[in-house]
């Protein structure tokens, strides 16, 4: 089946392409033939992950074609919903995420315009999230091990200090991680994988990749 993955350059968005290709080279059944890399962004300004161009250069490295959908109007949900429907349309059988778990309590957004379409009898994609309910270091330690450069592109306080802008995501950061997750001062606990927005990363080079990706001054905002 055709997929697209759902981009933002960061750590999650590349593992999940990552094993999606792996499950394709080692023949199995059911794995996905990834064929497009989409950005829902909006119209003007900044994307909020990283500048665009960015996201266009690793798309090109990893030699898939990059297509940034807007999301325009008010009405959100109505616009994610129009955009997977038009990519069913186009042959895009499944779209893959690198969510791992529900965020703010809140259900997982594209799984509720998904099944949306669905209820409404229009078609949707498959939905897949390789990384969902995965323990989160362990999801850092597969970072590591399959050789991706991945740098911290935006941090937030009370977690962070501004000197982990850039840092590379590597053994030392992770054993960083759980201390400040440990931390009794530190509330809301760090998530380690960052899934509430404590922090964001970008991926530069690693597996797929045919060259490095240059890390920007200001890659988060």
């Amino acid at each position: 089946m055709s997929a697209a993955v759902l981009w933002t350059g960061g750590k999650d968005s590349v593992l999940a392409l990552h094993e999606a290709r792996a499950a394709r080279q080692a023949g199995q059944a059911d794995a996905d033939a990834v064929s497009l890399l989409v950005t829902f962004a909006p119209p003007e300004g900044e994307f909020l992950a990283h500048p665009l161009p960015v996201l266009a250069a690793q798309a090109a490295s990893l030699g898939l074609p990059h297509r940034v959908v807007p999301i325009e109007g008010t009405d959100y949900a109505a616009r994610y919903e129009e955009a997977l429907h038009a990519l069913r349309g186009e042959g895009i059988a499944t779209v893959i995420t690198g969510d791992i778990a529900e965020v703010g309590g809140q259900p997982n957004w594209i799984e509720a315009r998904c099944r949306a379409l669905r209820e409404a009898g229009r078609p949707a994609p498959v939905l897949r999230r390789p990384l969902w309910g995965r323990d989160r270091e362990a999801l850092l330690r597969a970072l590591l091990a399959a050789r991706f450069e991945v740098r911290f592109s935006h941090v937030k306080a009370p977690w962070f200090t501004p000197e982990w802008h850039g840092r590379p995501l590597d053994a030392a950061a992770v054993e960083a991680l759980k201390a400040i997750r440990a931390d009794p001062r530190l509330a809301p606990p760090l998530d380690l994988c960052g899934e509430e927005g404590e922090y964001h990363t970008l991926v530069v080079d690693g597996p797929g990749f045919a060259r490095p990706v240059a890390f920007p001054s200001r890659a988060g905002t």
